[in-house]
Order: C-alpha cells, then structure tokens, then sequence
C-alpha cells in the first residue's frame, strides 16, 4: 500500500486503510472533495479518514458526527490521531493504526462513562463531556 497517491488534479489523497472507506460527507456547505495540502515530506505525507462506527472490547460505538483521524507514516510506523479527543494510536500498518484507534476510544469511552462528574478535572472533565456528546452505544 502506498502512503498517499496523486490526484488528476496533483493533490495528495489521503490514505484510507484496507477495510475502511472513506466517507462522503461536507461540512458547512463545503465539498467533500479532498483539498491539496501541502507535502510535509516523503516520511510524513498527511491523509485524514472520516470514520463513525467504533468497535472493541464488545462494544461498538456510533458517532454521531464523523470522527476525522490523521493517518501518517515516520520511519517504518504508522500512526492515527484526533486531536480534538486527544487520542492517538501506532501499528505497523495503516489499518492496523487505525484499528487500535478504534480500540483507544472505546477504552476511553468506557472510562469516562464510568466516572461520576465530581471525579473528573480539567482536561479530563471536558473530555468525559465530547465523549458524552459524540458517541452512542449501538
């Protein structure tokens, strides 16, 4: 699997692991087409997948807006990353990246679900919130 290709228009595409498609979504009346960024280098070539279902541990989870993730490759790993939730994950492929993604955000899920609002502070407080307000158990 290649880390990114070029478009017909020169763009970098965004790699989209085996397993995983990307999704056709718009934001604010903008389209769904990817925009050209810029190349970081050769080792590090940006891509961002938009995923809404999360499985691990026996629960799957639905997000109710799509979850963009930043998938790129350093040296011979590849890593998944929201920053918005604070999650990031590695593996030695792109799918398998994404995979323990999915894994760290129903781990988390879980966590903050089972904590009561006076145990949680700061950072962790407004992360038990987004994780609240985006995700449902299906």
């Amino acid at each position: 699997m290649t880390v990114a290709e070029r478009s017909s228009r020169g763009c970098l595409q965004p790699i989209i692991p085996s397993g995983f498609e990307r999704a056709d979504v718009s934001f604010g009346g903008a389209s769904a087409e990817p925009r050209c960024e810029p190349e970081i280098g050769e080792d590090r070539i940006p891509g961002v997948i938009q995923l809404l279902n999360f499985t691990g541990s026996g629960v799957h989870l639905v997000a109710r807006r799509p979850i963009g993730v930043r998938v790129w490759r350093e040296d011979d790993d590849y890593f998944a990353l929201n920053e918005t939730l604070n999650l990031s994950a590695m593996g030695p492929t792109p799918s398998e990246a994404v995979r323990n993604f999915e894994h760290e955000l129903v781990y988390f899920y879980r966590c903050y679900q089972g904590l009561a609002q006076t145990q949680v502070m700061g950072l962790a407080r407004q992360l038990k919130q987004q994780f609240a307000e985006l995700f449902v158990e299906a």
